[in-house]
């Protein structure tokens, strides 16, 4: 293979390596949407923080994006917001349904205590709002 075709060659694997970045890094940008800080924190059926586990706040309006928060020790979260990928503080304003992921348990007599709980109310995120929640659970039912 001559000098002229090994430089062609590179040439075009370097123009293509350069289109497939730039598609990639600049354009298919993903414009972020506005969030506000939200949270608050979780309660267990007995009024204690609940130590663990996730909760998922899910619109109600048909929102395609992904919002929740780690449940800290001390019961307390933050929400998060995922679009496309990224993620970014806050919810969206929005009216959502929430479940709480409780923390597995390894005791076979608790497991049904690990099991998702979905609220029946909504709660609301608002622009200008103060937007904490305390969420308590209610006692579940246990079928044996």
């Amino acid at each position: 293979m001559g000098t002229k075709h090994r430089n062609r060659n590179f040439v075009l694997a370097s123009l293509s390596a350069w289109v497939l970045l730039w598609q990639v890094g600049c354009g298919q940008s993903v414009e972020m949407p506005e969030t506000h800080s939200a949270g608050g924190n979780v309660l267990s059926a007995k009024g204690t923080p609940l130590g663990g586990g996730l909760v998922e706040f899910k619109s109600t309006t048909g929102g395609a994006y992904s919002t929740n928060g780690v449940i800290e020790p001390d019961g307390t979260f933050s929400l998060n917001t995922m679009v496309d990928g990224a993620t970014v503080d806050g919810a969206m304003p929005d009216t959502y349904s929430v479940t709480v992921m409780p923390p597995m348990s390894d005791d076979p007599e608790l497991q049904h205590e690990s099991e998702p709980v979905h609220l029946s109310e909504t709660f609301e995120v608002t622009a200008g709002g103060e937007n904490r929640f305390t969420i308590k659970l209610k006692r579940q039912k246990t079928t044996r």
